[in-house]
C-alpha cells in the first residue's frame, strides 16, 4: 500500500467516526411547558442520541428560595408507529416528565439537566 492510499483510509475512518459521534451526541431542541394548580409538565424534543442513553435531571424550588428540591428525572420517548389503529402524528424523540404536589399559587423555578455521556447537553432554568 502506497503512502498516500494510507492517507486516503485514514482520512476516511476519521470522517466516518465523526459522522458516527454526531448521530450518537444529542442536541436539545423545543422545549414545551404545561402547569396545573398541584403540578408542572415538561417535553424536551431532542434530536441525536441515536443509542438513546441521554438523561435529564429536575430540581425544582420556590422562587426566591435558595433550597434546591429534587425531583424525577425526565422519562425518554421514543415512538414513530402506530397505537390500535391510530397513527403517530410525527415522530417522537424527547425527554417527558413532570413534577406533582406544588403550592397552588406559588412560582417555582426549574432546572433541567440534560447530558449524553457521548457528548451534548445543556442545563436550562425554566
Amino acid at each position: 500500500m502506497t503512502r498516500k492510499t494510507a492517507l486516503i483510509f485514514l482520512l476516511i475512518g476519521l470522517l466516518s467516526s465523526v459522522a458516527r459521534a454526531d448521530e450518537s451526541t444529542i442536541r436539545p431542541d423545543s422545549l414545551r411547558t404545561y402547569a396545573t394548580l398541584h403540578s408542572l409538565g415538561f417535553e424536551w424534543d431532542v434530536t441525536g442520541d441515536s443509542d438513546h442513553d441521554a438523561t435529564c435531571g429536575v430540581r425544582y424550588r420556590p422562587s426566591g428560595s435558595s433550597v434546591w428540591h429534587k425531583g424525577l428525572d425526565l422519562l425518554r420517548v421514543d415512538y414513530d408507529g402506530y397505537y390500535a389503529d391510530t397513527r403517530a402524528d410525527r415522530a417522537y424523540n424527547m425527554l417527558a416528565g413532570s413534577i406533582f404536589f406544588l403550592e397552588p399559587g406559588t412560582t417555582y423555578e426549574v432546572e433541567l439537566g440534560l447530558e449524553d455521556p457521548d457528548g451534548g447537553g445543556v442545563r436550562e432554568i425554566v
